[in-house]
């Protein structure tokens, strides 16, 4: 009996520290949804619009570099420009993301959240990657370089 019982304990600990990891992990994604956002890639540069209107790394930090993050379905979100009129983040063109006026499929990201920061993954399988020489690709692998922080405006 005691045997039983103590199974029982051990079990309802486990479902609601998983009850909780989950509300942390919800709560996390809720404080970035909708907010002007700065997305710092692994090598400390933001992810910007260049002047001639290309997605590129930037180690400023304005309102070029200012995102907001839309939820859409269950997991998946759109990344619209706060400056470049409002443009989304797309996947169309493959090695390099760019910028289009509407949404489709392939402005759509799976928002992964992780140990505190965010891999992107748009429904093309590629995954939103930057380089040390201030670039932005879609990577077909997912490594450090793929790896996001998100850091809010406010």
């Amino acid at each position: 009996m005691k045997v039983i019982f103590l199974l029982f304990a051990l079990f309802a600990s486990a479902l609601k520290l998983k009850t909780r990891k989950q509300e942390i992990i919800v709560s996390a994604r809720d404080a970035i949804m909708n907010r002007a956002v700065y997305i710092q890639s692994s090598f400390g540069t933001y992810l910007t619009i260049s002047a001639n209107g290309e997605v590129s790394l930037s180690t400023e930090k304005g309102q070029a570099q200012e995102w907001t993050i839309i939820p859409h379905l269950r997991d998946k979100v759109y990344i619209k420009s706060r400056s470049s009129k409002n443009n989304y983040l797309s996947s169309v063109k493959n090695p390099k993301p760019t910028l289009v006026k509407s949404t489709s499929p392939k402005e759509m990201w799976a928002l992964i959240l992780e140990n505190g920061k965010i891999t992107l993954r748009s429904l093309q399988s590629t995954y939103l990657g930057a380089n040390s020489n201030k670039e932005v690709l879609l990577s077909q692998s997912l490594g450090g370089s793929e790896r996001w922080t998100v850091v809010r405006k406010d």
